[in-house]
């Protein structure tokens, strides 16, 4: 079982959990992707979006930048 989360950062502030869901997965390399809107309103600036994937023995995190202008 694998669990994969998902949130919207400004800075160190939690914009948004995206999502977190848990899948079966076999063994070996896998490719992860998610679609998500960003409100119109949204304020211009750096964000960030964490990435972790966990099972019940292991877990790795990354991080992507884009700019809001």
């Amino acid at each position: 079982n694998v669990t994969e989360s998902r949130s919207l950062m400004k800075g160190d502030q939690l914009v948004s959990d995206l999502s977190t869901s848990s899948f079966t997965r076999n063994d070996g390399t896998w490719v992860s992707s998610q679609e998500f809107r960003l409100p119109a309103n949204l304020a211009p600036g750096q964000y960030t979006i964490l990435f972790r994937v966990s099972t019940n023995l292991s877990s790795i995190s990354g991080r992507a930048n884009f700019v809001v202008d």
